[in-house]
C-alpha cells in the first residue's frame, strides 16, 4: 500500500528536511489518534451523540499528544539530549525513545482526565490509569511506528546522499549540508559530519575508496580538495597559503585540510 501511495505522489518530489519530519509525525500521529478513538471506540470507550464533554476531552488527549510528541522530537531530541553527549542510537536507544515517549504522553494525559469535571464521577485511580496504559501501548505505539515509516516511504529526507560502503555493510546516508569533510586512508573512509541543530562533528568509518566516493558524490557540491579529502565548500571558514601550500579552515574543527595544486584554482575564489 505504501508503494503504490509512493507512485501517486511521486511526481510532486516532496523531500523533508529532520525537522519537517518530526513536526509532520507530530500533527499527523494526533489526528490519526482522534480519529481511530472516535470511529473504533476501543477499550470500552463509549459516549452518546450529545456527549460534547467527553468528546472535547477526547480531542484534548490528542492535542496532547501531539504537543507531547513534538516537544520530544524538536526540544528533547534535537536539543537537550546532544547536551548530555548523547548521540548514538542503537536498537536498546530506539526501543527506549519510543518508551519515553509513551510514558510521557500517558503521564499528561492523566493529569488532564485528573484536571477535567469526569475525575469526579470516574476516580483517576488505578482502573482508569490502565486503561491510559492501554491506549499508549496498543493504539499510540502502533500508531507512531506507522506514521514515521509512512512519512520516510513517501516523502524522503531532503537531498538524502547515500554513501555506500564496499562491502555493503555499513552504508550511511547524509544531509549534504550535515557533511563537513571525507578523509581517506587506504580501503576505509572517515566520514566527518554533523546532525541537526548539534554542531559537534561526528565521525563515521565506512570501507570505501575515494574513486568510489567521488563518483556517488558526483551531483552534490562537494568537492575533493586533496589526493586524501574531498570538502564540502559550504563549511570552509578560510582559504589559507598560496596555490603551492593551500590549506582550509573548516568551521567546527581544529583540523587544517591540505589542497593540492591541481584543486587550488576552485578554492581560490572561496577566499574571505
Amino acid at each position: 500500500m505504501v508503494s503504490n501511495l509512493k507512485m501517486h505522489f511521486s511526481w510532486s518530489q516532496i523531500n523533508l528536511t529532520r525537522k519537517q519530519e518530526q513536526f509532520l509525525m507530530g500533527i499527523a500521529v494526533g489526528i490519526l489518534l482522534i480519529l481511530s478513538i472516535f470511529t473504533l471506540k476501543p477499550f470500552g470507550i463509549r459516549f452518546k451523540g450529545g456527549d460534547t464533554g467527553f468528546r472535547l476531552l477526547l480531542l484534548a488527549y490528542a492535542l496532547a499528544t501531539s504537543a507531547v510528541l513534538l516537544c520530544n522530537e524538536m526540544l528533547v531530541k534535537n536539543i537537550l539530549l546532544p547536551k548530555f553527549r548523547f548521540r548514538k542510537w542503537s536498537g536498546s536507544s530506539v526501543f527506549l525513545w519510543y518508551f519515553y515517549q509513551m510514558a510521557s504522553v500517558l503521564i499528561v494525559c492523566f493529569l488532564i482526565f485528573s484536571l477535567n469535571s469526569y475525575s469526579s464521577r470516574l476516580p483517576a485511580d488505578l482502573t482508569v490509569f490502565m486503561i491510559g496504559l492501554r491506549m499508549v501501548a496498543f493504539l499510540l505505539a502502533p500508531l507512531m511506528i506507522l506514521v514515521s515509516f509512512t512519512i520516510r516511504k513517501l516523502f524522503p529526507l531532503d537531498d538524502l546522499i547515500t554513501l555506500k560502503s564496499s562491502d555493503k555493510s555499513s552504508d550511511f546516508q547524509i544531509l549534504p549540508a550535515e557533511l563537513f569533510f571525507i578523509e581517506c586512508q587506504d580501503n576505509y573512509a572517515a566520514i566527518y559530519y554533523t546532525e541537526g541543530d548539534d554542531n559537534h562533528l561526528r565521525k563515521k568509518l565506512i570501507r570505501s575508496t575515494m574513486s568510489a566516493l567521488e563518483e556517488q558524490l558526483s551531483n552534490a557540491d562537494i568537492r575533493k580538495c586533496h589526493r586524501s579529502f574531498i570538502v564540502n565548500p559550504l563549511h570552509i571558514q578560510a582559504v589559507k597559503g598560496n596555490k603551492k601550500q593551500m590549506r582550509l579552515v573548516l568551521k567546527n574543527t581544529d583540523r587544517i585540510i591540505p589542497v593540492s595544486r591541481k584543486h587550488s584554482d576552485f578554492f581560490e575564489k572561496l577566499r574571505k
